[in-house]
């Protein structure tokens, strides 16, 4: 197999996010002073905005490289008004053209954006919940946990269509048809894209290379994601699994026990519909 190239994905400084998101983000924006609103409000539900966001908060030009693991703690860092610079100049997919751009048309982005809100709502309400995490660092770790997967849907549309029938029509994970197709998988992609980004461990998710290394932050968005997707904000990729069992591990590694998770699951799944008809 021909080795999968990872040049454009390590090229890109930024992916685009939706138009209508955008013009949102910026209709907030232009209703208050700088200074009398938190920007990370406006901002804390679209994952490419918030990686651009990361990624220049991580650069060796603020002083904290690979420190920045929270969309909060890179406000505080950058200020309003950077913050806004980088909206003012975050691509549209209209914007963001390639010889692969036809297939894009295919693509449900809408229901990765919506997927990534989610897991990044759950994981920071479970994040308040459970002793020892940062809150705003799970949400934030939850946003991104979607962001390999939509760089090779912006970046490389035809093959994630192809890893995506592929999976649907043979009902097998897409980890296991990309690892097929492309003799790599979107996790490694994130990995790879978030070291030359410069963010750190926790925003460098691991999920699915072995589900021996979840721990920590991992296990958490782990936890969240696949509650999400029993809720029905799946990301139309990964088969979609009830495995009590495997919650049971997850919520047991983290220090809880499931009837904790379940006690809170209405209050959980009322806050994923709100954050996703933000979407």
């Amino acid at each position: 197999m021909e080795r999968f190239d990872l040049t454009p994905f390590l090229k890109c400084d930024v992916l685009p996010t939706l138009p209508d998101q955008l013009s949102r983000v910026l209709d907030e924006i232009g209703r208050v002073s700088a200074m009398d609103y938190n920007i990370v409000q406006v901002i804390q539900f679209d994952p490419a905005i918030a990686a651009r966001v990361l990624q220049i908060a991580n650069s060796t030009l603020y002083g904290y490289p690979s420190q920045i693991g929270s969309l909060q703690q890179a406000a505080g860092l950058l200020g309003p008004g950077v913050i806004k610079s980088i909206v003012l100049t975050t691509p549209i997919f209209e914007w963001f053209d390639g010889e692969e751009a036809i297939h894009r048309v295919d693509i449900d982005y809408r229901r990765l954006w919506r997927n990534s809100a989610a897991v990044g709502a759950v994981a920071g309400a479970l994040g308040e919940q459970f002793d020892g995490f940062e809150s705003d660092v799970c949400f934030t770790s939850g946003l991104l946990h979607n962001l390999g997967k939509i760089a090779l849907a912006v970046l490389q549309p035809k093959i994630y269509l192809a890893c995506h029938k592929q999976s649907k029509e043979q009902g097998r994970s897409m980890v296991e048809v990309e690892q097929d197709i492309m003799g790599i998988t979107h996790s490694e992609i994130q990995l790879a894209m978030a070291a030359k980004w410069g963010f750190p461990g926790s925003l460098k998710s691991r999920r699915h290379q072995s589900k021996k290394e979840e721990n920590g932050v991992s296990a958490l968005v782990t936890l969240a994601k696949e509650l999400t997707e029993q809720w029905g904000f799946d990301d139309d990729l990964d088969q979609e699994s009830e495995d009590t069992e495997r919650l049971v591990g997850l919520c047991s590694a983290l220090g809880h026990s499931f009837q904790d998770v379940k006690a809170r699951e209405t209050e959980l799944k009322n806050y994923a519909n709100q954050v996703a008809a933000q979407i």
